[in-house]
This record gives structure tokens, sequence and C-alpha cells, in this order.
């Protein structure tokens, strides 16, 4: 807790200063397992929730850090007490699939939003 106290307005500092560098993109991602506990989803218009099961984000850990055990693997999982609220993704996308699927999902969403006509707004 004191680590947040002292990380999470850091983070969002940096976040809002990605965001103002970015401007004349059509849109920045961020991907923010702490987006609703350091309030960056106050910094979005809209807000997509990519669910993984377990076992795929342990395959993935895996991949990703070879010298990781699996009991490493269960450690961090375990350790992510990760606080989704639901009421506020706007989309949900189910990533148990193939990348391909993924990619395929998340290209709906955005076609969605940019389809929904208030895919940019002006936050200032």
């Amino acid at each position: 807790e004191k680590l947040d106290k002292i990380m999470f307005p850091l983070i969002r500092e940096k976040v809002r200063k990605i965001i103002d560098d970015s401007s004349g993109k059509n849109y920045v991602v961020i991907d923010a397992a702490i987006l609703f506990d350091c309030n960056l989803h106050l910094l979005c218009d809209h807000v997509i929730h990519v669910k993984t099961e377990r076992n795929k984000r342990k395959k993935f850990l895996k991949n990703k850090n070879k010298d990781m055990t699996e009991e490493d693997i269960n450690i961090r999982l375990d350790g992510q007490h990760l606080k989704i609220n639901n009421s506020l993704a706007g989309y949900v996308i189910e990533n148990n699939g193939s990348k391909t699927n993924l990619y395929k999902k998340v290209k709906s969403v955005l076609d969605k939003i940019e389809n929904s006509g208030n895919a940019i707004q002006d936050k200032q």
C-alpha cells in the first residue's frame, strides 16, 4: 500500500504525458492491470477488458519468461489482485483462442468505437 501511494501518482503522470505527447494519433492504448486501482480509467474515452483464462495466462508467462518455474508463475498470478470494474468497461473481449482470433476481436471492437461517432473526444 505504501508503494502504491508513491507509485500511482507517478504512473498517472507518466501516462498523462504519453497521452498528451500523442496528439494527432487516432488512439492510445493503455495496457494496465492496475487501470482502476490507479484511476487511469479516468483518462480513457473507452475501456476494453480483455479476459483470459488462468491456464492461458500461465502459458503466456512461461513462454515469455523461460526461467520462471511453475511455482513462480503461480505466485505471480495469485498475487495479482486485479480490481476490474466491469461496469466501466464498455467492451469485453474473451481472449482464449489464437492470436489471430484476438486480433479479429480487437479490430471488431475498434471498428465499433470508430463507428459510434465518439471515438475521439477532447479530454481537455
